[in-house]
């Protein structure tokens, strides 16, 4: 059986702080961006007062909710609900297992079942409140109308948990009880009887209706009917999901189970503008102003150049849409959906409604992404109740659709009563900072949706607030906006809100810069209830042009074989206005003479120098970004980096000052090495051969310096002359050759 328990609020975001204006008016920048707002997700970042967010992401007037439990009653969460003949609201609470009643603004409280947890509520024949509890054993408890004291009705050692009771006309109570699966029977003498023993787990809902009962349970997610008087039973759906969580009648007659496997799911993809939805009548879009034509071309102005320029009517390749069109994804089944299967023909799982038909005939009429936790028929359709996000569905009767109808902030509907009398089309019950509301008819008269804080990233100026949506005859979308420079809009950084204006496709508010805006939007009725709707909002902004960054250039050798001496130069490069950046290169001598440019209006961000053609010494590379192509001429912005100093080195050392001792107690060559262009890195000589090399080490036994002396043993050489080459190398590589002669006596 799925557990619903409460959840924590989270916590409220700390206050950023955003830089503030420069002193000086910042340049410009060409590109214009938007805020775009077009689906649930995006919407569901604001805060809403009486107005509901759809799947499609359409905001629309919720149903007017009315608080019946008052808020000084510190409850968790409601687990049970039901009504009295007279039309108060009983409710169970946890965790303190209170049991109230509500009626005409009052609430009281009947009793406290300390140590138990209540899980279903009924009224008898009689009046009297029965409360089914689970604890060390499921138990049926009967408190009269006045709130006596609570007597026991039904214990048995059989049942651990009662789900739902069902009083019938002759006194006999119908339990749904766990976890044998097992429908009782329990006659006015408190005997309970096993009526239909089912599959599953547990029984988790029950409904009458004439001489059949019907039963869902968890475990296999099984649909039964049983007759009443024999217990006779039959399998009539075997959805994919794990738990029945509710049964209901739909204003035809048929039989509705809402599904659950009681977590999140991938809903399929929600209708768009490409994929549809379905009929409903033509609706009142908002008013838009088309600017006029411009004025043809006038005599004497010289044509445009049609061999760069588009001809009128012509749109530049580059910038063609190809458009696309997706196909419709169902939101109901077309035909009987076979035992186990959802409606889009897999065994996924997830949280659906299916429909029962009469004739047998299933059929999937609701697929959502949230949890659901109950389900109630309404004359007007049938209310589906969610979690966590507190989503109150309503499924009309011909819609293909169900479209959230009420929202209840971070909390699961945990239970709902169709109808409640005096003006109330249901009553709703809610978990985490638990509440019992009444459900109007009608839609509210009017309601405000309030965007999040957008963050444009730093100070930016705003456009036109472009709106989409529906505003019938007398009812209106009204329009404001404000700027600030704090991530929380409850800091006093923000402007003032605009005043309200009505809602056209274009709207033109003077918004201060700043680099948060938020938008609020209030839908407002029409005098016969017809309802605004708003599914997009589009908010043109302007950053300021922020300069470029640089932000690392290196230079390496760039690994050419056939070139050693090239250099690659890469560098990296950053916009925050996401301008296309081009870059231009340029040498010098380390620290000191004019910049020599290497390259200009580079897209990429690595370029090769080739090293030959420059004199040996050390070296510095600059690297500068322009965003010129993005701007206005005299509004472009640069930045620059300079390299780490390097060496170029393209000579060779020198060899010389050789000198021959061949007839000596240790007879030996000395050679001194010079290179002016670095560090000595080896040194290796042959004797008579060409590729017999024999590395020395200089005379101070290590190579660290632009001059070594090196001594060169010819001890082992026979007598008679020997010729000896050698090959100096500095650290980039470049190799110097000398030959030597000597005669050993």
């Amino acid at each position: 059986m799925t557990r619903r328990s409460p959840h924590a609020a989270p916590p409220i975001a700390p206050l950023i702080l955003s830089a503030v204006l420069a002193a000086a008016a910042p340049a410009l920048a060409v590109k214009t961006e938007y805020f775009r707002q077009t689906t649930a997700a995006d919407f569901r970042a604001g805060t809403t007062e009486n107005v509901a967010i759809s799947d499609r992401g359409e905001l629309r007037l919720a149903r007017a909710v009315k608080r019946l439990l008052p808020e000084t009653f510190d409850v968790g969460a409601v687990t049970a609900m039901t009504t009295t003949a007279d039309g108060a609201v009983i409710v169970g609470t946890f965790p303190d297992a209170a049991v109230l009643r509500i009626h005409d603004g009052k609430t009281e409280t009947l009793a406290t079942l300390k140590g138990k947890t209540i899980t279903a509520l009924a009224v008898d024949g009689a009046g009297r409140i029965l409360v089914a509890t689970a604890g060390e054993r499921g138990e049926v408890i009967a408190i009269d109308k006045a709130g006596g004291k609570p007597q026991p009705v039904v214990s048995s050692d059989d049942i651990d948990y009662v789900w739902a009771i069902l009083p019938e006309a002759d006194g006999t109570l119908l339990l749904a009880t766990g976890p044998k699966a097992t429908v009782y029977a329990v006659d006015a003498g408190g005997v309970a009887k096993p009526l239909a023993r089912l599959g599953g787990t547990n029984v988790t809902s029950l409904l009458a209706a004439g001489d059949t009962l019907y039963a869902g349970t968890d475990g296999e997610g099984l649909v039964y009917s049983i007759e009443r008087k024999s217990g006779k039973k039959r399998l009539l759906f075997d959805a994919a999901e794990a738990e029945i969580v509710a049964l209901a009648r739909d204003a035809r007659g048929d039989l509705l189970a809402a599904a659950s496997d009681g977590k999140p799911s991938a809903a399929p993809p929600a209708a768009t503008d490409e994929t549809g939805g379905p009929e409903k009548a033509a609706p009142a879009t908002l008013p838009a102003d088309a600017p006029p034509s411009p004025k043809p071309q006038q005599p004497g102005v010289e044509p445009p150049d049609t061999h760069s320029n588009p001809t009128a009517g012509e749109t530049p390749a580059a910038e063609t849409e190809t458009a696309t069109t997706q196909p419709a994804v169902p939101q109901i089944a077309a035909g009987p959906v076979p035992p186990g299967v959802s409606a889009e023909g897999n065994a996924a799982g997830g949280n659906a409604v299916y429909k029962i038909g009469r004739d047998g005939f299933v059929s999937e009429v609701h697929r959502g992404a949230a949890v659901i936790h109950s389900m109630a028929a309404t004359p007007a359709g049938v209310l589906i109740g969610t979690g966590d996000n507190g989503d109150l569905y309503e499924l009309r009767g011909g819609d293909e659709e169900a479209d959230i109808t009420a929202h209840f902030d971070g909390n699961q509907v945990n239970a709902i009563i169709g109808g409640g009398g005096n003006g109330a089309a249901a009553v709703v019950a809610t978990s985490n900072g638990g509440g019992v509301y009444a459900l109007g008819d009608a839609g509210a008269a009017a309601g405000t949706f309030d965007s999040a804080a957008l963050d444009t990233g730093t100070i930016s100026r705003f456009g036109a607030i472009r709106v989409d949506g529906e505003a019938p005859a007398e009812g209106a979308i009204m329009l404001s906006a404000r700027t600030g420079n704090a991530a929380d809009p409850k800091s006093d950084d923000w402007s003032d809100w605009s005043k309200p204006q009505p809602a056209r496709e274009i709207n033109k508010i003077d918004l201060p810069p700043g680099r948060y805006v938020q938008y609020r939007v209030r839908l407002e009725a029409s005098a016969g209830g017809a309802r605004p709707a708003l599914r997009g909002v589009t908010i043109a902004y302007q950053k300021p042009n922020v300069a470029p960054r640089v932000s690392s250039v290196t230079v390496a050798p760039a690994g050419d074989a056939q070139n050693p001496q090239n250099l690659s130069i890469n560098w990296a490069g950053e916009d925050v206005n996401g301008d296309a950046l081009r870059y231009s290169v340029a040498h010098r001598v380390a620290g000191r003479g004019d910049w020599v440019e290497l390259a200009r209006d580079l897209e990429a961000t690595t370029f090769v120098w080739p090293g030959r053609q420059a004199a040996d010494g050390r070296y510095e590379i600059r690297v500068t970004a322009t965003d010129a192509g993005d701007n206005e001429p005299g509004h472009a912005a640069t930045a620059s980096r300079i390299s780490t100093a390097f060496t170029v080195d393209n000579a060779a050392p020198v060899i010389g000052d050789v000198t021959v001792d061949a007839a000596g107690e240790k007879p030996a060559v000395r050679l001194r090495v010079v290179d002016r262009g670095g560090t000595l890195a080896a040194l290796a000589y042959s004797v008579d051969r060409a590729n017999l090399w024999q590395k020395c080490l200089p005379d101070d036994t290590i190579a660290d310096s632009p001059e070594e002396r090196y001594t060169l043993p010819l001890t082992g050489l026979v007598k008679g002359r020997h010729t000896l080459t050698v090959r100096a190398t500095d650290e980039n590589g470049n190799a110097a050759f000398e030959v030597v002669g000597v005669t050993i006596p």
